[in-house]
């Protein structure tokens, strides 16, 4: 690994044709139809670092990124502070317009990596307490839908529980420092099971 990071051509070359394998393995249908991705865990903890390292998969690695289905996937195996490193390679990148679209969802997993990794199948209703203004929500929203509708077996159950609205959330992304210090009580209390 060492000698080929010597040679740009080879190591870029070599991340693009592991990146491309471990997008087939985790997401056999194709990362844009996808809803529920597949079990390889070793897929989910190198796809983002070879994505980002290919150069030319920089959409797939956005693509990934912004999807609840893959963050939640990702957690669910233990590998949410590895999720929260791939966050930081986006964030040291030169593509600005990659960072723009990752940043909310970069935002929420960093300030809510405690319980992503406690409770990863709050996942989907932490994204729904965003404010309706982001694009977390926005996807929490599709996503909630989706598997509504959506046949299931037993094991799929506790992902089709209803969401929760949250009434009186601020509405602002702006005032964040308000909502971070709401939603945190909001989260200790659903962990406990309080209503």
């Amino acid at each position: 690994h060492r000698y080929i990071e010597n040679v740009p051509e080879i190591a870029q070359s070599l991340h693009q044709s592991l990146a491309t394998y471990f997008v087939n393995k985790i997401a056999p249908t194709g990362l844009r139809a996808f809803t529920a991705m597949a079990e390889y865990p070793r897929g989910y903890s190198e796809v983002c670092y070879h994505l980002f390292h290919g150069q030319n998969q920089m959409s797939d690695l956005q693509t990934l990124l912004t999807s609840l289905p893959f963050i939640e996937k990702k957690c669910k195996l233990g590998f949410t502070y590895d999720l929260m490193r791939d966050y930081i390679l986006v964030a040291s990148s030169s593509c600005e317009a990659l960072k723009k679209e990752v940043q909310p969802f970069m935002e929420f997993c960093m300030g809510n990596t405690h319980f992503m990794a406690e409770f990863p199948y709050t996942i989907l209703q932490m994204a729904y307490n965003q404010p309706e203004t982001s694009p977390v929500y926005s996807a929490a929203v599709l996503l909630g839908k989706q598997r509504r509708r959506r046949k299931t077996n037993k094991a799929e159950q506790s992902m089709k529980a209803p969401l929760v609205k949250w009434k009186n959330k601020p509405t602002v992304e702006r005032n964040k420092q308000e909502y971070r210090k709401l939603n945190i009580g909001a989260r200790a209390n659903s962990s406990r099971g309080s209503p």
